[in-house]
């Protein structure tokens, strides 16, 4: 499955992503990676060339088809953060990536989101390959995704209710602000290899949830580790912690 998210800034385009991400890991139980910081949510960082080709592999393996171990991988701005790599190797490591792409499209156990502002900064080749289309509008509180087939440029919200393919997600925003990072810039895409270790960030270290917290709401410190506590019970961040440290120790022994 290849799910392309488009918008202007601030349309909810990251929120949205996140939400994606956070509803795979609870519901489908699919191993997460990312070229973002999540909170709450274990995941493996991808921010290198290699990184992305372990991740996106040409091949399926024996494991992956007897196991159907399913993942997905959340790629913020992905045109952008791939377009870094423009001449020489780069360029030829770009068109491996987009071949990747392309077949990981047609591979059952591998899921692809990814953001972009226009349809038109994506590669052609993945556009047309893309499943579905979501537009996020961010308003009231309340994040609504509205699903299409084809992408509309610069679409009102009128357009998007005839053109939908299916009826909208509708998410209340604010607890998802506390997964993700909004001042987070996605680095340049590098040539070493990365580590494949899965991380788990506690969403109080989230620098931009402490802000809006702390700063926007003016919560005190007490209020503040109550709303945490709600949202990670909530959204079942509480257990993943749990389950996530049990496994870790249990590893170790």
């Amino acid at each position: 499955m290849l799910i392309g998210i488009l918008g202007d800034l601030g349309s909810g385009k990251t929120l949205c992503l996140t939400y994606l991400v956070w509803n795979n890991y609870i519901y489908k139980k699919r191993k997460v990676y990312s070229n973002y910081d999540l909170y709450g949510i274990p995941f493996t960082k991808i921010t290198t060339i290699e990184g992305l080709k372990k991740v996106i592999p040409l091949k399926t393996t024996e494991e992956e088809i007897m196991k159907a171990k399913e993942m997905v991988f959340a790629g913020d701005e992905l045109w952008r953060w791939i377009s870094s790599l423009s001449l020489g190797k780069g360029a030829k490591a770009k068109r491996d990536i987009v071949h990747r792409i392309l077949l990981a499209s047609r591979k059952a156990f591998v899921h692809i989101y990814y953001t972009s502002q226009t349809a038109k900064q994506i590669s052609p080749w993945i556009r047309e390959i893309t499943d579905l289309w979501a537009y996020p509008v961010l308003g009231g509180g309340i994040l609504t995704v509205f699903w299409l087939k084809v992408p509309v440029v610069n679409p009102t919200v009128r357009q998007l209710v005839r053109y939908m393919a299916d009826k909208p997600l509708k998410v209340v925003a604010e607890p998802f602000f506390a997964m993700y990072n909004t001042y987070e810039r996605v680095v340049e895409l590098g040539e070493a290899g990365d580590d494949l270790k899965e991380k788990l960030y506690d969403i109080r270290d989230n620098p931009a949830w402490k802000r809006y917290c702390l700063v926007d709401l003016k919560m005190s410190k007490e209020k503040f580790e109550k709303y945490c506590k709600k949202v990670e019970k909530t959204f079942f961040l509480e257990k993943i912690k749990e389950e996530w440290l049990s496994t870790r120790r249990k590893v170790k022994k």
